[in-house]
């Protein structure tokens, strides 16, 4: 179930660094259950922080979305079969580590 989440960037700054800060960036994204899930095993397998996983996670999620938006783009279009090589690789590690760890 598909379900919608706002994703907002916004500059971290103290009053040291005294740092310009620029406007949040807002916007909206289609989620599937499985993003937060996911993050949350990359978590678990230990190859990522929990904040790391998260951005990862979200990262992927942002990108084969641009992807299949403009899959008929030159640029995407190029870079698909390469983006799909690396999820089945993901997939498959994941899974492998998973089952070796929780069974």
């Amino acid at each position: 179930m598909k379900k919608p989440m706002r994703v907002t960037l916004q500059s971290v700054t103290n009053q040291e660094t005294n740092i310009f800060v620029a406007s949040p960036l807002s916007f909206h994204i289609d989620s599937q259950d499985e993003l937060l899930m996911m993050a949350e095993c990359l978590q678990k397998r230990g190859d990522f922080t929990t904040e790391s996983a998260a951005s990862f996670a979200l990262g992927l999620k942002l990108l084969s979305d641009a992807m299949a938006e403009n899959k008929n783009k030159a640029i995407f279009s190029d870079f698909q079969p390469f983006f799909k090589h690396f999820m089945d690789l993901l997939k498959q590690s994941s899974q492998q580590e998973m089952l070796t760890r929780y069974g």
